[in-house]
This record gives C-alpha cells, sequence and structure tokens, in this order.
C-alpha cells in the first residue's frame, strides 16, 4: 500500500541567483537566443546515439501499466500528447513493454518516468566513467566570474539508435509507445549523456590552456578571470552548442557571478566552500530511527567529509550501527549525530589548487592514527584522517610517520607529481632519511615512493604542527563513498528509484 507526503520546497541559496544577466552580456544572449528556446523538432543523429545491448537469451520483459491516480492522468495525457508532437515518442508494437510513473517535480509539474527495472536487469552495462566532482573542482584556479548553464531536458537532446528504440516501449493507459529519444531512468543513460557533452566540452576548450568550461551530466559551468574574457568564453561556448545543436534553459541559468552554487559546492575567487543549503539540511535532519535513515544521513554529510577535520572521529559510533542488526539509538550515539551537526556548520574555505606555486603536506602520527593537511601558501586544500589497525597501532612513531606521508602522496599524488613538494613533518629523523641506512620496510617503500617528486623534507616541531597533529588523533574510518536520493512518491516507487542509482 502506498502513501502520500506533501512537500513543500523553501527557497534556497540557487533561486537567489536566477537574477537578469548584466547588461553587458545582452548583446551576446541575443545574438545566440535560439539556443535557449525549446527545440520543436528532434536531435540529429550523432554517433553517439544511445545504445541498448542486451545479455545474450535475455527476453524482453512484457509489463502491465500500472492504474494512474485520477489527479495524475490529465498530466500524464498532456505529457505525451506533447512527446507525441515533437516526435520524442512514437508508437509501439514492439514486444518490450515497461510501467509508466509520474514524479512531481520541484515546480509542482510533473515528470514521465518508465520503471526499466526489468529491462535494466538484462542490459550489458555501460562502464564510462563518470567526473569525480573534486577533480572538477580542481581547475577553478584564477576563476572570477562563472556563468551556470543546465541543459534542457539533458537525456531528450540525445536520439536512440534505430535498432534499439523497440526496447524502450512502454505502456500507459493511452496506449503503447517507444521513445526516439534517451528516455529517463533506462541503464547507461548517464554515462551516454556524460560522454556526449565530453566532446562538447573537449572542443570548447581547444586548446587545454584556454580551459573555460566544466560539465557534470547536465550541469555545465563556465569559469573566468574577468568579465571581459568571460564574454569571450561565453562566445565560445554558445556558439559550440549552436553547432551540436544543443539547448539550454533560460530560467535555470545564473549569470556572470562572482560566486555560484554548483554541484552542492559554493563557487567564489576565494576557492570552495559547503552549500548552505546542504548545510540546513543537514541541522533539520531528525534522529534517525532505522539504518536507512541514518545511512541517508551519513551520505548527505560524508560528501563534504574532506571539508570537515573530525568527520570521522564524530561519525565512527553511527557508522557502526550500520553493520547487520546493530542498530542501538543510544546516548553516545545521539551525541555523535548533533557532535556532527556542529561540526558542519563550522567547515572551511578550500583553496584551489596552483599548479605554479610548490605544495606543502604536513604529517603527523600518534598511537592509533595517522592525519595529513595538503596546503599551498598556508591555505587548506583537502584533510586526510585514518585510523590504524592493531598491526600498524604497534608500529614505532617513526614508522607510523613514514606511513603517514605514503598514505598522503597517494591521495593526493594527482596534485604533487611533477610539482615541487615540501614535507613537514615532527619526526627529525626522516628528514635525513635519504642518508641513512634503511633497516624497516617501510623506510624503502616512502624513499622509493618519494623518488617520484621533487621534494624536499623539512623538520617541525609538534607544536607548530596542529592542524595534522589534530588528524591524527582520531578515531576515524577510511573515507566513505556515499549518494543518496531522496524522492518523494507513492512507496512502491521507491524501489524504482532506488535501482537506478546502481546505474
Amino acid at each position: 500500500m502506498g502513501y502520500i507526503l506533501q512537500i513543500h520546497e523553501m527557497e534556497s541559496e540557487n533561486n537567489k541567483e536566477n537574477t537578469p544577466p548584466p547588461v553587458a552580456l545582452q548583446p551576446l544572449l541575443q545574438k545566440y537566443a535560439d539556443i535557449f528556446e525549446e527545440s520543436q523538432k528532434l536531435p540529429p543523429k550523432r554517433p553517439c546515439d544511445h545504445r541498448i545491448v542486451l545479455q545474450e537469451g535475455a527476453k524482453p520483459p512484457n509489463l502491465r501499466p500500472y492504474r494512474v491516480p485520477h489527479y495524475q492522468k490529465a498530466a500524464m495525457e498532456e505529457i505525451i500528447k506533447q512527446l507525441i508532437k515533437k516526435g520524442e515518442i512514437q508508437e509501439s508494437f514492439s514486444p518490450f513493454s515497461s510501467p509508466a510513473i509520474m514524479i512531481k517535480k520541484k515546480d509542482g509539474g510533473w515528470r514521465l518516468y518508465m520503471d526499466y527495472r526489468e529491462l535494466n536487469a538484462i542490459i550489458i552495462k555501460n562502464k564510462f566513467p563518470m567526473p569525480i566532482i573534486e577533480g572538477l573542482l580542481d581547475e577553478l584556479y584564477g576563476a572570477k566570474v562563472f556563468y551556470k548553464l543546465d541543459l534542457r531536458s539533458g537525456y531528450h537532446q540525445i536520439r536512440m539508435s534505430t535498432t534499439d528504440i523497440p526496447k524502450t516501449a512502454f505502456r500507459t493507459h493511452m496506449g503503447h509507445y517507444e521513445y526516439t529519444v534517451v528516455p529517463f531512468g533506462v541503464s547507461g543513460a548517464p554515462g551516454t549523456s556524460q560522454g556526449f557533452m565530453n566532446k562538447v566540452c573537449e572542443e570548447i576548450n581547444e586548446p587545454e590552456e584556454k580551459k573555460c568550461i566544466l560539465v557534470f551530466f547536465d550541469d555545465m559551468l563556465i569559469f573566468s578571470k574577468s568579465l571581459k574574457e568571460h564574454i569571450g568564453h561565453l562566445e565560445r561556448t554558445f556558439a559550440t552548442l549552436r553547432k551540436h545543436e544543443v539547448s539550454v534553459k533560460m530560467s535555470k541559468c545564473t549569470f556572470a557571478k562572482n560566486q555560484v552554487h554548483y554541484l552542492g559546492h559554493v563557487i567564489s575567487e576565494q576557492g570552495v566552500s559547503t552549500d548552505p543549503g546542504k548545510i540546513k539540511d543537514v541541522l533539520d535532519w531528525l534522529e534517525p530511527d532505522n539504518a536507512t535513515k541514518l545511512r541517508g544521513f551519513l551520505g548527505l554529510t560524508g560528501y563534504y567529509r574532506r571539508f570537515v577535520k573530525d568527520y570521522g572521529k564524530n561519525c565512527r559510533p553511527l557508522h557502526d550501527m550500520l553493520r547487520k542488526d546493530s542498530f542501538q539509538w543510544e546516548s553516545a550515539q545521539k551525541q555523535a549525530f548533533h557532535t556532527l551537526k556542529q561540526a558542519m556548520t563550522t567547515c572551511p574555505i578550500l583553496a584551489v589548487r596552483d599548479f605554479s606555486v610548490p605544495f606543502t603536506i604536513e604529517a603527523d602520527a600518534c598511537a592509533t592514527g595517522i592525519g595529513a593537511v595538503i596546503m599551498q601558501k598556508g591555505k587548506p586544500l583537502a584533510y586526510l584522517s585514518q585510523s590504524l589497525g592493531p598491526k600498524s597501532a604497534a608500529q614505532s612513531i617513526y614508522e607510523k610517520e613514514a606511513m603517514d606521508i605514503l598514505e598522503a602522496l597517494k591521495k593526493w599524488r594527482h596534485y604533487v607529481w611533477g610539482n615541487k613538494l615540501i614535507i613537514k613533518t615532527d619526526q627529525q629523523s626522516l628528514k635525513y632519511m635519504t642518508t641513512q641506512r634503511l633497516t624497516e620496510g617501510v623506510q624503502h617503500k616512502l624513499l622509493l615512493k618519494l623518488l617520484e617528486y621533487d621534494y624536499t623534507i623539512e623538520y617541525k616541531k609538534g607544536k607548530e604542527n596542529l592542524v595534522a597533529d589534530a588528524l591524527s588523533r582520531k578515531d576515524v574510518l577510511k573515507a566513505m563513498q556515499c549518494n543518496t536520493a531522496t524522492m518523494v512518491v507513492p512507496q512502491w516507487t521507491e524501489d524504482v528509484a532506488r535501482s537506478y542509482l546502481g546505474d
């Protein structure tokens, strides 16, 4: 049996960004007005048209349509009429059939989804690599002006491969249809979309030293060092989008701002910080009464782990409860829950890496853990902390310090490889490691690893090494990677949404 919840969307900082574009951009926006209009024709055929490759011997799923609540019928009928009019769906005689569902959007409208779980189960998965958000944000050094673009119905701007159109077939009370464009919810669609937009952005970003745009699925960010440069970047971007017949939704654009919200972060000239809207979600989160709600909370807070020095220490009592049949909400868990909430309100602004200046890694180890921070010009880029198992904890402090540096180099290789590196440690003997006789295995590992780098090791008294020292003296877990999705719909459709997360 299903349930219905009423949700009221609150005004967020994102909404405040959507102000009219500055006068300096008006001529450019008028010149490329067509890319902001809703296309009334199908996108062109491209080499990246989406394929659906089935497992050998798989049988076509043929499922009955779900009963549509009366209050959703008119909206579903109107959506289907519009999709037919634009040619995005057509009548189907396919042996495939998946049921359709309606999902309420933030603006109060409706979106048509397909329950493709049965189909997705027999599809050979597309392993296209998704962008790492931290890596994207590393490109923003020196940027002062930002323009955020949102593609209009991103998947519907890519065609289905002609031979695979019948596999997208679905049924409603109106009939049997199939998609000519990529539908929401079909396996592999995110990879196809990201691959196409990567190609578009590669063209915009050529040559590499003039890189000015990031893309994560249908969210694009143009970044520049000045408004004059920004206008040139926009011209390149708009011309390329027009060439590839990609349209943008004007109402979701953010124009020439010195601060924007992007991928759950606030981006500015100062660096990258947490999104106040997401932090408010954390603060408003009620104490969980089951493991599912706890996972949601840890997924939301874990997204910002690199901003929080004491994240591992604070969340361990909570994370321990995720083991099978171990959910017990007691005073220790309650304290950890509220301590973690408080910690999320004091996250620093992390600087964006600058490859023209040296990197500094400060490392420190203690009896039970290791900790490090990577910095430039005294400003943190990211934090690292890790607890030690019994075997590692029994090693000497010298060995732990060497292990700490090894872990930091492994974590931040993409920053420091090929660049000047300063390693600061409170173990003075490590400074002279290259001239010592090496007797410990970890010494050999560290020395071999350091041969790859242009580095110097500096001794820093423990009392001066406060950040790394604090990080090491935590009982922490290794980084978690959690993605959460919240969808307020009838209960049975939660399973549909959850199945898409594994795509």
